[in-house]
């Protein structure tokens, strides 16, 4: 029996709702969102409204366009630890020896965990990237890692190791048909940093870099960018992620004391 999916929008433009349902019948299910959480855009898709950036609103997370031509932005819910969010960017690539994209991140000099289920990619180029990302500053070509999952490439570990310098991109072998297609959203990343190295793991499973390795940034500043990155792999098109499950911890030393005030 084939399923029928159906787009609505309310009168007004108050509202978007998804329905879904088996057959023709007139019983379904739909999914409402109201307009105030879509992001608004004139008829030839100039933003109408843009969050703020730079100085942080939820937290310490803070949501910045990093070497793009047109804005984007982020709505976070939840708490600083644990939220989920919809985030929306353009950026040419994050790719090469400079990058492009939109970045929701926070700064943190000890070892961490983030982890974040990617539930949707609304892309605008099959190169169009939404993942985690370890940034050493917001510069567009600084040092960098990230696990991504692109719109038609499936799953992919990105690393800049030079300031400036050529990006490198692996398929990690630990997971099955990672560069391709079949390798889409919903997908969980996680990062964790210890020891100066960062470790990935794809839907639970331990991914690693060429040569079976975690990357090493015990050679980066002391202060890394940690959050999520976008780019819609286009100067002029946005794309979206829907992100779930964004958790942040931060991991002190055994034996740090720590001043309550």
């Amino acid at each position: 029996m084939p399923i029928h999916v159906y787009f609505q929008q309310g009168t007004g433009g108050g509202y978007f709702r998804m329905w879904w349902k088996h057959g023709y019948g007139l019983d379904g299910q739909y999914v409402t969102i109201p307009a105030a959480q879509l992001y608004p855009l004139a008829a030839d898709g100039t933003p109408l409204a843009v969050a703020p950036e730079g100085p942080a609103t939820f937290g310490p997370w803070r949501n910045i366009d990093i070497n793009t031509a047109r804005p984007g932005h982020a709505v976070l819910g939840g708490t600083p630890e644990a939220f989920a969010c919809t985030v929306t960017g353009a950026g040419s690539d994050i790719w090469g020896s400079s990058d492009g994209l939109h970045f929701v991140y926070q700064e943190t000099s000890q070892n961490f965990e983030i982890e974040a289920t990617f539930q949707s990619l609304l892309p605008s180029d099959g190169w169009a990237k939404a993942g985690l990302m370890v940034r050493d500053g917001t510069a567009a070509n600084a040092r960098n890692m990230c696990v991504i999952v692109s719109a038609s490439n499936g799953y992919r570990i990105q690393l800049r190791s030079a300031t400036g310098g050529e990006s490198a991109s692996i398929a990690p072998v630990e997971i099955p048909n990672a560069g391709t297609a079949s390798s889409s959203t919903p997908v969980t990343f996680k990062l964790v940093k210890k020891r100066g190295k960062i470790e990935v793991t794809i839907n639970g499973v331990h991914a690693t870099y060429t040569g079976g390795i975690d990357i090493d940034v015990s050679g980066w500043s002391q202060n890394l960018c940690v959050g999520l990155a976008l780019t819609s792999h286009s100067g002029s098109r946005l794309s979206t992620a829907l992100v779930t499950d964004v958790a942040f911890t931060v991991k002190y030393p055994t034996g740090t004391v720590l001043s309550l005030r």
